[in-house]
């Protein structure tokens, strides 16, 4: 049986894809969906960034063969168009003194564009900078957690436009088409699972510069 772990920010990530499938709910928070060949949990975060992830991720889930984090990123820069699906290749942490620490590899999703994240406290004074690709806030933490285990994990992310004071206006008019894209793009990297384990390498950790 093929596990895997979905991983959300906050509800409204989630709601298009847990229409997918007929979800029963353990919680709030918690839901879940089987077949005889896979097993789909689902986690949503009570609360945003790094305290949120470690609430939901601790104790370290064990036992998936793959933690996947779909979400909400927002644009680095003004070249990253809005409304995008990407994969991400890796992640790193974004300091209060705007300082790029340790990196950590993650696993992309095949047929998507390739996208660097970086996880900051406050995507308003941090988020926007020219040197960034795309921003959130807790990609950083639950790939840290993955490595915990050695789980493999991987991100798709939605691109919006959070970072900026003058913008949110696209995210919250958006927010159901952002959704449905994340579920969309889920579809289809379920079906080319195919219902069959994923042979996928672990997430290794490298030093950024």
């Amino acid at each position: 049986m093929f596990k895997l772990l979905l991983i959300f920010a906050d509800p409204v990530e989630a709601s298009e894809t847990l229409a997918l499938f007929p979800f029963s709910a353990r919680s709030e928070f918690l839901y879940s969906y089987s077949t005889e060949t896979a097993l789909l949990d689902v986690i949503i975060l009570k609360q945003w960034g790094h305290k949120g992830v470690l609430q939901a991720l601790t104790p370290t889930p064990i036992g998936y063969d793959l933690w996947l984090n779909l979400g909400f990123a927002g644009a680095g820069n003004p070249c990253i168009p809005l409304l995008r699906t990407y994969t991400i290749t890796s992640v790193r942490k974004c300091s209060d003194q705007m300082s790029l620490g340790e990196e950590l590899l993650v696993i992309p999703v095949p047929k998507l564009p390739l996208a660097q994240l970086t996880s900051v406290t406050s995507p308003y004074r941090e988020g926007f900078n020219p040197h960034l690709q795309l921003v959130d806030m807790e990609g950083f933490s639950i790939a840290q957690q993955a490595a915990l285990v050695s789980c493999p994990c991987s991100m798709i992310k939605i691109s919006s436009d959070y970072t900026t004071q003058q913008g949110r206006s696209f995210l919250q008019s958006n927010k159901a088409r952002l959704s449905k894209k994340l579920a969309d793009a889920f579809s289809v990297l379920y079906a080319s699972f195919n219902h069959k384990k994923v042979d996928s390498p672990q997430a290794t950790t490298t030093m950024g510069s």
